[in-house]
């Protein structure tokens, strides 16, 4: 009898753990109902969610958790950096709607969630309990019974309090845009720094999430060290745990983060210029990178494929030996727990000499992908830095909107291209020019 026992709990940790370690399985069986809204005019949904989040910082985690023959450039002279937005053409409210619907049925489908339908919100006055108003959250809940959804994903924001008060009302998990980036990265987490920088974002995330369903959650245990009065909730424990595991992997994180100042060090006193490839994910950074160095660096046409940096040697036209970096894709709303988590690997782009700003030419949100790349290299204080700006995939546009899309960028210093079939060497030699210029 105790055998049996003993090898049933064996049996339940073995699927616990299997499933652990292979969360795209579990993906696969979700349906998703997708929600993007227009917030309240005047009213940023960063800053809803941020004063939402004051009200409650409890909530619960809700997931287991390429035209033109030849490359032309554009306004050559290196005029002192600006950061001067381009204006796209109009779009409309509804472009924008289906802008974002897109990217966040994009993100969904990456980790292998079946995307059912989306619904637009135009919210006329916030509700601080479930933001959306009470029709629409009824209205969602119709929805989302008839085509059978056990997810509901927000493209905004939002915080803990009202996650958990739409559970609650809706009996079904709901997740925002950030925790679906979060997991995308820790689906694509190889290396070891990566996978530690992945751990931390998500713990810093969950931590205000923290709240089990268990009916054990609110027994006390007696007084340890480390233990106030007569004991701890196990509620407290688990943020205890989460507090030590935080501190623990921004221990590593910095360790490894040294090792890599050290190599930048060496570089530096090798007198070798650096130069960092960003940009919006997706729009072919790998895929330059290979084409320059024969990195045989992962590039698919898919949101986040790489997310650790790559460095390669690359021989200049007049024989000068730089080193080209790769680095993670930015994404707009890209959580800040990430963009803390990732410092030592961004800021391979704010210790740079020269920066390559990669756009995807094809894309007609173009000015929203300038505009978070801008914004990220503000946070990393690296707008400072001379940069070129390389319009790739022309070969899927005409020559007059190549022309338009150009013209949306100066006075930026633009270089049009396709990655996998143009010569590069323009923009070989629009680099060499630019280093020249520096010294």
């Amino acid at each position: 009898m105790a055998s049996t026992k003993q090898a049933e709990q064996t049996k339940q940790a073995t699927k616990t753990k299997t499933d652990i370690l292979k969360p795209q399985d579990i993906f696969k069986t979700i349906t998703a109902l997708l929600v993007v809204t227009t917030p309240p005019q005047g009213i940023a949904q960063n800053s809803i969610a941020q004063n939402s989040m004051a009200q409650n910082t409890m909530g619960q985690t809700s997931m287991a958790q390429n035209g033109m023959a030849q490359n032309s450039i554009v306004q050559s002279p290196l005029q002192p950096q600006q950061t001067q937005q381009p204006q796209a053409p109009h779009s409309t409210d509804s472009d924008t709607i289906q802008r974002k619907s897109e990217e966040l049925s994009a993100l969904c489908q990456n980790l292998g969630i079946r995307v059912a339908d989306c619904l637009h919100f135009n919210v006329r006055t916030f509700n601080s309990a479930t933001y959306l108003g009470t029709g629409q959250v009824k209205r969602l809940l119709e929805k989302a019974q008839e085509l059978e959804c056990n997810l509901i994903v927000f493209n905004n924001p939002i915080s803990p309090r009202i996650q958990r008060n739409l559970e609650e009302a809706l009996n079904i998990a709901v997740v925002d845009k950030q925790e679906i980036i979060l997991q995308i990265f820790a689906n694509s987490a190889n290396t070891k720094e990566a996978k530690l920088q992945v751990q931390l974002a998500q713990l810093q995330y969950s931590l205000p999430r923290l709240q089990r369903k268990w009916a054990d959650l609110s027994q006390q245990r007696g007084g340890v060290k480390g233990a106030k009065g007569s004991g701890e909730k196990q509620l407290e424990l688990d943020r205890r745990t989460a507090q030590e595991r935080i501190v623990r992997l921004k221990r590593e994180i910095s360790q490894i983060a040294k090792n890599r100042n050290i190599q930048r060090r060496n570089r530096t006193q090798n007198d070798i210029k650096n130069i960092a490839i960003v940009g919006y994910t997706n729009s072919g950074k790998s895929t330059l990178l290979n084409r320059l160095t024969s990195a045989n660096v992962l590039a698919q046409d898919r949101l986040f494929a790489t997310l650790d940096p790559t460095t390669r040697r690359l021989r200049l036209p007049n024989g000068q030996t730089v080193l080209i970096t790769d680095t993670v894709g930015f994404v707009s709303d890209l959580p800040h727990q990430l963009i803390d988590a990732f410092r030592s690997t961004l800021e391979e782009a704010a210790l740079a000499d020269l920066l390559l700003i990669v756009l995807d030419a094809s894309r007609p949100d173009i000015q929203i992908c300038w505009d978070t790349t801008i914004q990220v290299l503000s946070t990393l204080n690296a707008l400072d830095k001379p940069r070129l700006v390389l319009l790739n995939k022309i070969d899927l546009l005409t020559p007059s909107t190549i022309a338009e899309t150009t013209a949306l960028f100066y006075p930026e210093t633009c270089l049009t291209l396709s990655a996998t079939r143009d010569n590069l060497d323009p923009l070989l030699n629009l680099i060499e020019r630019t280093l020249a210029s520096m010294l």
